[in-house]
């Protein structure tokens, strides 16, 4: 699968809220992308994202 150019390609968020569930959540993507250029995280958001 060609890596998203877009946020507008991603379909599904998922949000934890402890660590155990992020890394749960990270083993299951078959992928890890960068951030779509496209995409502009608040400043006073401080939270982790990762896109796969």
């Amino acid at each position: 699968m060609p890596e998203p150019e877009s946020k507008h390609d991603y379909s599904i968020g998922w949000i934890t809220s402890l660590p155990i569930e992020k890394a749960a959540a990270i083993a299951l993507l078959d992928e890890v992308y960068e951030e779509p250029e496209d995409f502009d995280q608040s400043n006073i958001d401080k939270e982790f994202l990762y896109m796969g």
